[in-house]
């Protein structure tokens, strides 16, 4: 699953995230079958209108 990009359905948020304080985020995207077989995968937030990122490594889907 290295490099695949997954087509995002759904993003929601609890509050502005603001630096330094804990908010819950979720996020709905399409993934193929295997990826429900386990293993982790990399979640990349970008920044609307902007040049942030923020890089979650350990993702696993339910």
């Amino acid at each position: 699953m290295d490099g695949v990009r997954l087509r995002v359905t759904r993003v929601w948020q609890s509050g502005p995230l603001v630096p330094g304080e804990v908010a819950r985020l979720g996020v709905e995207a399409e993934a193929p079958e295997e990826a429900q077989l386990g293993g982790t995968f990399l979640l990349k937030l970008h920044e609307a209108g902007g040049a942030r990122t923020v890089t979650v490594r350990g993702v696993r889907f339910p």
